[in-house]
């Protein structure tokens, strides 16, 4: 079930205790969520489907990227990677002037490529570096140490990247789409034959209409001087 899925993807979040056991789950999931060739982002037939319990009675089958969507595993292995001292160094060490090159950056930003909107990727460095700094040492007030500009942004870079996250319901409507469409392209295709064969001629209206034509000129005409009146027989 989807409810105990997202559980087990919110425990492994938070019990990243090295850099390269974060690294490998962070993978796992990137591969797991990624569809495969031909499918769309977040189709259930990208990936084994998921139940997902419905209060109604109906259930709903979800592809491994929407449990992870409608999850918090992401958020809370964001927190784990910049708020744990061994993962903090890691993130930290490869940082530079042309970002982060490192396993366990790349690692997270993989992921980000599937959990966040398209065009949100542009602010993913300005996020993560919000974050590194809200996660860093504390002052004697509990500030941390080195906030930007003397503001700490990592509450603000938290909820940024809730409100960008993709919706785990948007993300199969182009499968939802594309199902409606091949569904309407059928009836289509069935409406237009029922149709041709109602205006094709039948064998019985074919051969009739001779046929008709043939008796009442019999009745007519036929039979010679039989079908004339006694006074204009021969």
């Amino acid at each position: 079930p989807v409810e105990e899925l997202c559980a087990v993807l919110e425990r492994q979040a938070r019990e990243f205790a090295s850099p390269q056991l974060a690294i490998a789950v962070l993978a796992k999931w990137a591969e797991q969520g990624t569809p495969a060739v031909g499918t769309a982002l977040g189709s259930a037939v990208s990936a084994p489907a998921f139940v997902l319990r419905g209060s109604g009675g109906e259930d709903e089958y979800l592809s491994f990227h929407q449990v992870l969507l409608k999850s918090k595993a992401f958020e809370l292995a964001l927190e784990s990677c910049t708020g744990a001292p061994a993962l903090r160094s890691a993130l930290l060490s490869g940082r530079g002037p042309g970002g982060s090159s490192e396993p366990l950056g790349e690692a997270l930003h993989k992921l980000a490529e599937l959990v966040l909107l398209p065009k949100a990727l542009a602010l993913w460095s300005v996020l993560l570096e919000a974050l590194l700094a809200s996660s860093g040492p504390k002052r004697g007030n509990g500030d941390a140490a080195s906030a930007v500009g003397g503001v700490d942004w990592g509450p603000w870079a938290r909820q940024v990247i809730v409100m960008l996250k993709r919706r785990w319901r948007a993300v199969a409507l182009p499968e939802v789409v594309r199902k409606l469409d091949g569904q309407i392209a059928q009836l289509r295709h069935s409406a237009a034959g029922s149709a041709a064969e109602a205006l094709e001629p039948t064998d019985t209206t074919v051969s009739s209409g001779p046929g008709l034509l043939r008796a009442g000129g019999a009745s007519a005409g036929g039979g010679g001087s039989g079908g004339l009146p006694p006074s204009q027989r021969g």
